[in-house]
């Protein structure tokens, strides 16, 4: 018994230790190792879900007509294209909600500086800043865990 436990105090870490090379004292070629998770070098990546299966709901959201208008002269501005942001929402079932927000720019020669001004709608809020989730789906989350 005494001699079983002063071979466990002089070799605590079995065969190997680290003072050892990978590949033992013989000098051996060291074993490659396993992938570790995460993304691995030269590997493609997966991509964006695709959410084409999802109903899209379309909104327009203008911006209020005392903001397309020159405060100088008190010309209308002209559409000039729009902003469109999609958010992920749930209901019963979920979909995604398009939300086109209308541009409009000057056409009177009036505006100072080289870029003529523009008008467009606010963008609406969300939780999280770049996040393609509406409030309902951080509520739905929320509700399912707590």
């Amino acid at each position: 018994m005494q001699q079983r436990n002063q071979e466990l105090l002089q070799n605590p870490f079995g065969k190997r230790s680290e003072k050892q090379r990978a590949g033992g004292a013989t000098g051996a070629a060291p074993q490659p190792r396993p992938a570790g998770a995460g993304p691995q070098p030269g590997a493609a990546a997966h991509g964006r879900l695709d959410r084409s299966p999802l109903e899209v709901q379309e909104e327009v959201h203008e911006p209020p007509p005392e903001r397309r208008v020159c405060a100088a002269c008190g010309r209308a501005y002209v559409r000039n294209g729009a902003e469109v942001s999609e958010r992920i929402e749930v209901q019963v079932r979920g979909y995604v909600r398009r939300i086109r927000r209308p541009r409009y720019r000057a056409v009177c020669d009036c505006a100072p500086g080289p870029a003529p001004p523009q008008a467009i709608a606010e963008p609406e809020t969300t939780l999280f800043r770049g996040s393609s989730y509406g409030l309902s789906v951080c509520v739905e989350f929320l509700l399912q865990v707590y």
